[in-house]
Parts: structure tokens; C-alpha cells; sequence
């Protein structure tokens, strides 16, 4: 029989951050639905605020891998990974600086139409099919990083819950686009100083 480290309370707490996560997404579906265009979905009507387009980052960068994989990195070889964060707020503010900018005023939906105006459309087509490379083997780490955490606190297999944040997830993004995926990150970005506090006290 499978073991479990969660306590009720902890199953409920997940649980309503599920069903959270959808609501969001359904939200935004038929919210958006009267508005129904690439900008709305992909770009948010380019209309949300710093805070949450921060706090959405901010959870972007936290990413599962790094949430779980840092700790065991600092254990094994010590904090010389600390190092990168000075590179990684640099690089920031030369993109914020740079390029962003320059996608804003184009009205850009995505960096491959840059690459496609700047140059050709060969480059355009190599673009995306690097990022397709580059996005299917990382999503794999990214989603098996919580999936294996999740079994090992609730019992549940592996494969179980690689279907559970996979669903969740993909459910939420697919209906609801760019403002389910901010705000979602809002909440969990919540949640997780909410319980940080807690076993901090």
C-alpha cells in the first residue's frame, strides 16, 4: 500500500490549488471570449500590470528544476551556483533595455516574427525548431521534477502524477491563455510565501 506524508489539510490545500488553476483558465475563457484574437490570448491584450507580469516571472524562473534541484546542488558542491545570479539580473536588464522594447513597438507576438523580419524566413523556420527541440526536453525535466515530488508526499505512482500536472496544467493554458498563465502564477507564487511563512514560524 502506498505511504503518504500528507495530512488532510495538506490534501485539501492542494486540492482547491487545482481546482483554482482551472477555475482561472475558465475564467479567462469565457471572459476573453467576446474578444476572441491572437493579441488577447497570446499577449494578454497588452494590458497587464508590472506586478503580476513580475510575480509570473518570478514563478517562470522558480521553476520546479530549480526549486528542487538548487538545494541538492548547494548540499553536494556548495553554493558556487549563487555565482549566476549576477549574471542572470545583468542579462535581464539588457533584454528589458533592448529588445523588449523593440518587440512592443512592432506589436510582435512572438520573437520568430522578429527573426523572420529581420532576416528571412529560413531563419524563422530554425528558430522555432530549435526552441521545439530545446522546450520538449525541458518540459520533460519541468514536469517529471513535480510529478516525482508529488508521489513520493501523497503516494500516488509516478505516472499518475505526471498526468495530473500535465492535464492541470495544459487545461488551464489551452482555454485560457496569457492572462490564465499570470494569474495562475499569481496564485501559486500565494501559496507557496503562504507556506513558506508557515514553516518558517
Amino acid at each position: 500500500m502506498a505511504t503518504t506524508l500528507f495530512t488532510a489539510v495538506d490534501f485539501i490545500v492542494l486540492g482547491a490549488s487545482f481546482v483554482l488553476s482551472a477555475l482561472i483558465g475558465i475564467y479567462f475563457a469565457v471572459s476573453g471570449r467576446k474578444e476572441n484574437n491572437t493579441a488577447t490570448y497570446f499577449l494578454g491584450d497588452r494590458q497587464m500590470g508590472v506586478l503580476p507580469i513580475a510575480i509570473s516571472y518570478m514563478a517562470t524562473a522558480i521553476s520546479a528544476v530549480v526549486f528542487i534541484g538548487v538545494p541538492s546542488e548547494v548540499y553536494f558542491f556548495g553554493p558556487n551556483i549563487l555565482l549566476t545570479i549576477p549574471g542572470r539580473i545583468f542579462a535581464i536588464y539588457i533584454v528589458t533595455r533592448t529588445a523588449v522594447p523593440i518587440y512592443y513597438r512592432l506589436k510582435l507576438t512572438s520573437i520568430y516574427e522578429y527573426l523572420e523580419m529581420r532576416f528571412d524566413k529560413s531563419v524563422k523556420i530554425a528558430g522555432i525548431i530549435i526552441y521545439y527541440v530545446f522546450a520538449t526536453v525541458y518540459m520533460g525535466f519541468v514536469v517529471y521534477a513535480p510529478a516525482l515530488a508529488l508521489s513520493l508526499i501523497t503516494g500516488m505512482s509516478v505516472v499518475l502524477s505526471i498526468l495530473v500536472v500535465t492535464l492541470i496544467c495544459s487545461f488551464y493554458t489551452t482555454i485560457g491563455g496569457m492572462k490564465a498563465v499570470i494569474w495562475t502564477d499569481v496564485l501559486q507564487v500565494g501559496l507557496y510565501k503562504v507556506k513558506r511563512t508557515q514553516f518558517s514560524i
